[in-house]
């Protein structure tokens, strides 16, 4: 005999905003969200989208306060406690310098002594995260490590 899960007929999700895959203000809330939006209505399920500080939409799904995130990079850690859908986009982590800085990224080693911007709960990879070869600078958003970028010399 089969049994099925049943669910509320709404999926509530959680992101921060990251565009053109997600933000409330693009149309339909970006294109992550209407890949996944369409894909819950033809499945008959409504989703409710929330735009959070990234840190605060991974405690929410772990606590519950939301069924999804959109948009999730796979972490080993995070299998503990997601279960990933299989890829609907790619996308590749780029460091970006001031305009005129000669710095290439060729390996972790190339980073020593370098201050990096990272948001805080985004999905670096173990190598990087445990490097201790450059600081890691951790902000909220990619939007605040930007305007730290424009304010160093």
């Amino acid at each position: 005999m089969l049994t099925s899960v049943c669910f509320d007929e709404k999926i509530t999700a959680a992101g921060d905003p990251w565009p053109p895959f997600l933000s409330p203000d693009l149309p339909d809330q970006g294109l992550s969200v209407a890949i996944v939006t369409e894909a819950f209505k033809r499945e008959g399920y409504d989703l409710s989208m929330n735009f959070v500080p990234w840190a605060r939409a991974i405690d929410g799904v772990k606590k519950g306060s939301y069924d999804i995130l959109v948009s999730t990079w796979w972490t080993e850690e995070r299998t503990k406690f997601l279960l990933y859908s299989d890829p609907y986009l790619e996308n590749q982590i780029k460091f970006i310098k001031r305009k005129g800085d000669n710095f290439e990224y060729n390996g972790l080693a190339s980073l020593d002594g370098k201050k990096v911007g990272i948001v805080r709960g985004y999905g670096y990879g173990d190598d990087f995260m445990n490097a201790t070869n450059f600081t890691h600078h951790e902000t909220s958003n990619l939007i605040k490590n930007l305007k730290n970028l424009l304010l160093t010399a």
